[in-house]
């Protein structure tokens, strides 16, 4: 797919933001789609206006693309207020439907989806991509996103649009997640708390990875459903633990457990045997850890001048 225009909305999000720098400096033409002009971005990568909610900007973002990877959705926890609950629907379903439309007559030939590993039902050790979806925690928002993978898989078909979603694990390393907050408070010296008994685990797959999955995704014309993880579950106050060795903390002393409210077993190992057929690389896990410790030691320090 060398000389392809790819369009990334959520742009300016978590991964979207590292993955337009990826694919430019991996020699694609790259088109940054996002609300307002992504902080740093490089004159080199064009951007263009686009709102998911708003369809009256699909056909200038969406002019001489070929491929649409699709990151821009709303993101909400356990228990959204009426409006953010509305938006799950109208925005990540209706919105992206609305997109593919779009797509279609503006000729794009292919969609990449950013959809979630965390919707598989959490009540077996691993899940593959055969694994059945039955999300038992933020169901509104995990329901959501099945919704949305669904139908876009059905009108790409409709619309002979190539279509890949890659189903991702929980994300570290953005700086945003709960481990990178860990890993600041632990590298400043202060303790973390783990709520829900310590009962909390998931696969945690690092941003850079799941960068990397998209760019195969794309260099390898990869179509289908594929897992990006870092194909291990771990325990929350396992990690944390980690993170305080890494940083210098004694684990009994900077990591606290809260015995109180309901056990949460999180979600299960996600099988991601099959992008790594493809050449995908999950970071080791020390090494992540590692990386979260040394980014972290990077923002307190910079925060401290």
């Amino acid at each position: 797919m060398r000389g392809a225009t790819i369009a990334v909305t959520g742009a300016s999000g978590a991964i979207g933001s590292r993955l337009v720098l990826a694919a430019h400096a991996n020699g694609h033409t790259v088109v940054a789609l996002s609300r307002q002009r992504p902080k740093d971005l490089p004159e080199a990568i064009s951007w263009r206006q686009f709102d998911l909610a708003a369809p009256d900007t699909f056909a200038d973002a969406l002019a001489g693309v070929d491929t649409v990877i699709h990151l821009a959705s709303v993101i909400c926890g356990e228990a959204p207020d009426l409006h953010t609950a509305t938006s799950l629907w109208a925005i990540n379903v209706l919105g992206t439907q609305t997109l593919m439309a779009a797509m279609k007559s503006a000729g794009v030939r292919r969609m990449i989806l950013g959809s979630t590993a965390n919707f598989y039902a959490p009540d077996r050790p691993e899940a593959s991509e055969l694994s059945p979806i039955m999300p038992t925690t933020r169901t509104l928002y995990l329901g959501s996103k099945a919704v949305q993978e669904w139908t876009t898989a059905g009108l790409a078909h409709q619309h002979d649009i190539a279509f890949a979603a890659l189903r991702i694990a929980s994300v570290v390393g953005t700086g945003r997640s709960v481990i990178d907050h860990f890993a600041r408070r632990l590298v400043a010296g202060e303790p973390v708390m783990i709520a829900g008994h310590g009962s909390f685990g998931a696969d945690f797959v690092h941003v850079d990875d799941v960068v990397a999955a998209f760019l195969i995704t794309v260099d390898k014309a990869l179509e289908g459903v594929w897992n990006v993880s870092s194909g291990q579950r771990r325990l929350l106050v396992d990690v944390a633990s980690d993170l305080a060795t890494f940083a210098g903390q004694h684990p009994a002393n900077a990591v606290k457990i809260e015995h109180e409210g309901e056990h949460d077993f999180g979600f299960p190992t996600i099988n991601c045997d099959k992008l790594v057929s493809a050449g995908y690389r999950p970071t080791p896990y020390p090494r992540m850890i590692n990386q979260l410790i040394a980014q972290a030691r990077a923002t307190v320090n910079g925060a401290g001048k």
